[in-house]
């Protein structure tokens, strides 16, 4: 799993990168590239814009337009999540 400096969370499932709001709602699934298991997803790169994800035995990265939170800086209050 991985977070976004807006507050969405980024988990790997047997569906694929499932893509959940402030409130845990899931608001879109990035397909697999292969038809395996995702295993780990982390923003990374020097700007935190590329999504890596782990597929059985190979990472894939993709360039976002979010980026990734960064756990060593302070702590950020996102807005509140719309219900």
């Amino acid at each position: 799993m991985t977070v976004d400096a807006d507050g969405k969370l980024y988990v790997a499932t047997e569906l694929g990168l499932q893509v959940c709001d402030q409130a845990g709602r899931v608001i879109g699934i990035i397909s697999k590239p292969q038809d395996r298991w995702l295993s780990n997803a982390v923003f990374a790169g020097p700007a935190f814009n590329l999504l890596c994800v782990t597929c059985s035995d190979k990472v894939y990265v993709r360039r976002t337009k979010v980026r990734g939170a960064i756990s060593w800086q302070p702590p950020f209050k996102p807005a509140p999540p719309r219900l």
